[in-house]
């Protein structure tokens, strides 16, 4: 059994991409592409039926579809994180936290430094610095995690 390319060239292929990832130049060039492929389709003798039946399953993997160098990047980033909080994870929490980032609040993080073995120290005129510092085992918050109140 032959495969349905409907005749789609790599710049039909790239315009095609581009839409199922939401990043279209223009419904108008979609569109095109649209035509092409059940025009194509019908060419090469297939049904409308399975025509209809293929481009459905195309538009319907469009919601799972991803950028194969957006997920390469993704995993190499999420290798080295994994790395760093097995063998640093003292510093691993001290950069989250002066990241400001992660999937929880800060309060989360110092307290899983804490229970990673980390001194915790509120800032410190002398000791502190803007961002969270870590001393050995010694982790001062920075200044910037003070709140201020109006």
């Amino acid at each position: 059994m032959r495969s349905i390319h409907a005749g789609l060239d790599l710049a039909d292929a790239d315009v095609l991409c581009r839409a199922m990832s939401g990043k279209t130049r223009s419904r108008d060039e979609f569109d095109l592409i649209v035509n092409k492929f059940f025009t194509n389709s019908t060419s090469y003798g297939y049904s409308k039926e399975v025509t209809k039946e293929v481009w459905r399953q195309i538009e319907s993997f469009a919601g799972y579809s991803f950028s194969k160098a957006h997920s390469a990047s993704y995993a190499v980033e999420s290798f080295q994180s994994l790395y760093l909080k097995t063998y640093f994870p003292l510093e691993f929490m001290v950069a989250v936290i002066n990241n400001f980032g992660g999937f929880y609040h800060t309060w989360v993080y110092f307290n899983e430094a804490k229970r990673l073995g980390e001194k915790l120290y509120l800032p410190d005129i002398n000791r502190s610095l803007q961002l969270t510092t870590l001393y050995g085992k010694d982790v001062y918050m920075g200044f910037v995690s003070e709140k201020k109140e109006l």
